[in-house]
């Protein structure tokens, strides 16, 4: 078993370099047949791709990048570039002061009234927990209406709006209705063409939905 120190010795022991063999000797002396039968194409070729190489960098456009870079380096010892440079960056100081004071002034004639942040933020909170409690109990109610088929209540509720916040001013949205669903479209003209009465907007009685897939299921049967 080895010692710790041997173990230590062994892995301080430099490794031995590999010999690095002439490939041009080697190819000529013919001890690899198959060395000396390749290379010289091999060599051929390399010094045809080397003079390829120079003239495609010599004759190639440059990109944009590069040629960027080119005038950003070459600007640095260019005084009229400098200086066109520094009249740019003025502008650009500028252009944001301008900015700033008008985003001031827009935010000043758009919200004449401020609150603390921790008060707006209180009220952002006790708004999102009241709407989604009312949306609950609205969604509720719509299901009892719809059980118990009072259809003119279910009617009544869908006309009902639940004022909605987005973001910034006039984020109270004036109304709650949804994109129409195409499935549902299909259901009052399927209901209409039958003489099935449903109301024209809000939720479809449940009776009407279930005649309208049976008679859809015994159609696609046939």
């Amino acid at each position: 078993m080895a010692t710790p120190t041997a173990e230590k010795a062994a892995e301080s022991a430099e490794v031995p370099e590999t010999p690095k063999v002439n490939l041009d000797k080697l190819a000529k002396s013919g001890n690899d047949p198959f060395l000396s039968k390749v290379w010289p194409d091999i060599t051929t070729s390399l010094k045809e791709l080397r003079k390829q190489s120079e003239d495609l960098k010599k004759f190639t456009p440059p990109t944009a990048p590069e040629l960027m870079e080119f005038i950003k380096g070459e600007g640095k010892n260019d005084p009229a570039i400098r200086t066109a440079q520094e009249a740019v960056d003025k502008v650009k100081e500028e252009l944001t002061k301008l900015y700033e004071q008008q985003n001031k002034r827009a935010k000043e004639l758009m919200q004449k009234e401020t609150l603390p942040a921790e008060e707006l933020e209180k009220l952002r909170s006790d708004y999102s927990d009241k709407r989604t409690t009312v949306v609950n109990l609205m969604d509720a109610i719509k299901s009892y209406a719809d059980v118990m088929e009072k259809y003119d209540m279910l009617a009544a509720l869908d006309e009902v709006q639940i004022p909605r916040f987005t973001h910034g001013l006039g984020g109270t949205a004036s109304g709650n209705t949804p994109p129409k669903n195409p499935e549902a479209v299909a259901i009052r003209e399927w209901a209409k063409s039958n003489g099935i009465t449903v109301p024209e907007r809000g939720r479809i009685p449940q009776k009407v939905k279930d005649q309208y897939y049976q008679q859809k299921n015994t159609a696609g049967k046939e």
